[in-house]
């Protein structure tokens, strides 16, 4: 599937019809676009393949067109774009078992877009405290990150937290903090 910018698609959609499926892939790319290219490879390669090979070729769709990558993804995006996630439960209870500061200090060390993405995929217990740890410019770039996750497939968020979890599971402590619930 490729973008079609030919006069009468001015949408975007390949035959003027998108399916929610397709509209998602086409938002998730744009949103990927937006990131630095070793996050955006970290990311695609937690996607199954399918998935991964149809953002590239979108992805390598945006490069063709030349849209500029630091532009705001917002602007490009439809207004009906949902950040509905079905994120699994046992990731979720993972990283929500690690604890503010355990998380504090996980996300001290990620960038602020994959910290924003993080803060915003759950309400986790202990994101109140962290996000009230974290410096007022730190807060507001993160709440303007979050303002173009809307559009991200639930792929992407899954992947990531998935990901995440792997990771505070072992973070030194956690399977103390496991035992201890």
């Amino acid at each position: 599937m490729t973008l079609d910018t030919s006069p009468g698609h001015e949408s975007g959609h390949e035959s003027g019809h998108e399916s929610g499926h397709e509209s998602g892939q086409r938002m998730a790319a744009l949103r990927l676009y937006g990131l630095h290219a070793l996050d955006r490879e970290w990311l695609l390669l937690r996607l199954a393949p399918a998935t991964r090979n149809i953002l590239r070729t979108l992805i390598a769709d945006l490069r063709r067109l030349g849209i500029d990558r630091s532009c705001s993804m917002q602007d490009l995006l439809p207004a009906c774009a949902t950040g509905d996630f079905a994120l699994a439960t046992n990731h979720i209870e993972a990283i929500d078992g690690a604890g503010a500061e355990r998380m504090r200090v996980f996300l001290g060390q990620q960038n602020e877009r994959l910290r924003a993405m993080i803060l915003y995929a759950h309400r986790w217990r202990w994101s109140r405290t962290v996000w009230a740890a974290l410096a007022e410019d730190e807060r507001t770039r993160a709440a303007l990150l979050m303002r173009g996750f809307l559009a991200i497939e639930p792929a992407v968020f899954n992947a990531l937290i998935e990901t995440v979890a792997v990771r505070v599971r072992e973070l030194p402590g956690a399977a103390a903090a496991r035992g201890a619930k």
